[in-house]
């Protein structure tokens, strides 16, 4: 039996989504900007907030000697795949590749949740204007206030994104377990650069996470009835059978 037009080429990506509770989006993001400004409103109480806490201190110097060549290496490049810089263009490329698959469930929830990365990052780096480490020289890309890490907010929430539609169309757990590596990689590595206070990753972790969990939500667990974004047609319905004569 032939398939569909486009049937086989949509089932690798996984069954369709319905259409996201938008109510969702807003509240998450809503509880995701709260969250990041309350946890960073109080260490800024605290009183360490532009010198750092004790322990964050003694944290980044016991990480400055340097690792072995080849480690210092990873270390270093490991943080552009958590940075908007480049998940922005490849969110970029992977929605328009999955409008021409038809699939404009996936799409939307990819762009969704970069763009909700990207503004929060922006918003709570400009509300809370913390200054970064200077307890040694920092190595690599860094922009902008020091909390909460961009990093750790992006890799978390859009590489987490990234992990589910794989997990979505495989049934395979890898795509999870390596989202999570890379995530607590690229954290560690924020930190053996010197580039962020350890709470400022905290921070964007607690943001991050609020944020993947808030558009999981939306986009896949309660969505509302599908809206026939990426639905094979439906067969038409069967000839009525003709009733016998007595």
């Amino acid at each position: 039996m032939t398939p569909e037009p486009g049937t086989t080429r949509r089932a690798r990506l996984g069954p369709p989504l319905g259409r996201p509770r938008w109510s969702f989006v807003v509240l998450g993001y809503l509880l995701a900007l709260l969250g990041g400004w309350a946890y960073g409103a109080g260490l800024r109480a605290g009183g360490d907030w532009h010198t750092g806490a004790r322990w964050e201190h003694t944290l980044l110097l016991t990480l400055r000697p340097r690792a072995p060549e080849a480690l210092d290496a990873v270390l270093y490049a490991i943080p552009w795949a958590g940075t908007n810089l480049t998940l922005g263009p490849l969110v970029a490329v992977l929605a328009v590749w999955l409008l021409w698959q038809r699939r404009r469930d996936l799409a939307t929830w990819l762009v969704v949740a970069e763009l909700g990365v990207l503004s929060l990052n922006w918003l709570l780096k400009h509300l809370l204007e913390r200054e970064r480490p200077n307890l040694f020289e920092r190595v690599g890309w860094f922009g902008w206030a020091s909390y909460p890490s961009g990093h750790a907010m992006s890799s978390l929430a859009v590489l987490g994104t990234f992990a589910i539609l794989a997990h979505r169309a495989t049934g395979r757990r890898w795509p999870l377990v390596a989202a999570i590596v890379t995530s607590v990689v690229i954290s560690c590595s924020r930190l053996y650069h010197g580039v962020h206070w350890p709470t400022d990753l905290i921070g964007g972790t607690i943001v991050g996470l609020v944020w993947l969990l808030a558009t999981w939500f939306a986009f896949v667990l309660v969505p509302d009835a599908p809206d026939g974004a990426g639905v094979p047609p439906s067969s038409p319905p069967a000839p009525p059978v003709p009733r016998a004569e007595a």
